[in-house]
This record gives C-alpha cells, structure tokens and sequence, in this order.
C-alpha cells in the first residue's frame, strides 16, 4: 500500500495516476479486489466450520463479515470510541 502511495503521488509525469484512470487497469484492479475478498469469505468459513461445525448461522455471519469488512466494523469501531452515529451507517447510505 505505501508503494502504490509513493507511485501515484511522485510518478514522473502522473503517469501512475493516468495509467490508473484507464478503463482497462481499473476493471483489472477490480477483478483482483473481488478476487481477493472471495478468498477472504472462502477462508473465513472454513475456520467457522472447523471451530463451529453445526452452528450454521454462525459460518454465515463469519463469511459476511469477512466480506463485507470494514463497512461492518466501522460501525462496531465507532460505537466503542464513542462517536457512533446511527444516521451515518452503510447500510443506510452505500458508498457503491
């Protein structure tokens, strides 16, 4: 992450930057994003199966967890440091 910070900001030229507004890089970055988080749900499972074999709603609130990532812990974050707004949730306002 801090690599990708220091290209596109001290690139020659922007040149990290324009090559990241094309359609092509950006639908690539997507697909390793999606990529990514599939694996994150597939991992997430297979540990609440292995800890928690019968309890199926448990599985499934770890692997929707695991995908969703910080739009839920965001929340739970805020809550704990005081600063929770019920207005300001994703499920209310998607940040698509």
């Amino acid at each position: 992450m801090i690599i990708n910070r220091y290209l596109v900001n001290f690139a020659p030229f922007d040149l990290v930057y324009k090559l990241a507004k094309l359609l092509p890089f950006k639908l690539a970055l997507s697909v390793l994003k999606e990529t990514q988080r599939a694996h994150k749900i597939y991992h997430g499972v297979l540990v609440a199966a292995k800890l928690y074999p019968s309890a199926y709603i448990i599985i499934v609130l770890v692997g929707t967890i695991k995908g969703a990532g910080s739009g839920v812990m965001k929340n739970l974050d805020r809550l704990i440091r005081g600063i929770w707004m019920p207005g300001n949730n994703e499920i209310l306002q998607p940040t698509l």
